[in-house]
């Protein structure tokens, strides 16, 4: 009976190893993939994927967004009066 629940421990522990090994392997299929391609990018093999140009409108238009956030919140304990 120990023998039993060893050999299903064992088991147990090499399907998770298993799974584990299989999200490195994705992980690093991943980054391979990214880092060929920017590499093709800068030595000229490939084009350069731009963006599209709402995306692009969107990107300024919260860079702006980020501006007036940032100068609320300095701005915001100049007026704040504290309560006596």
């Amino acid at each position: 009976m120990e023998n039993i629940k060893r050999a299903m421990g064992d088991a147990g522990s090499f399907l998770s190893k298993a799974v584990q090994d299989s999200h490195i392997t994705d992980d690093a299929n991943t980054m391979f993939t990214r880092a060929k391609q920017f590499t093709e990018e800068k030595l000229g093999k490939a084009e350069r994927t731009e963006n599209d140009p709402f995306y692009e409108l969107l990107s300024k238009q919260t860079d702006v967004t980020k501006g007036y956030t940032e100068k609320l919140i300095r701005d915001t304990e100049a007026v704040l009066v504290p309560n006596p």
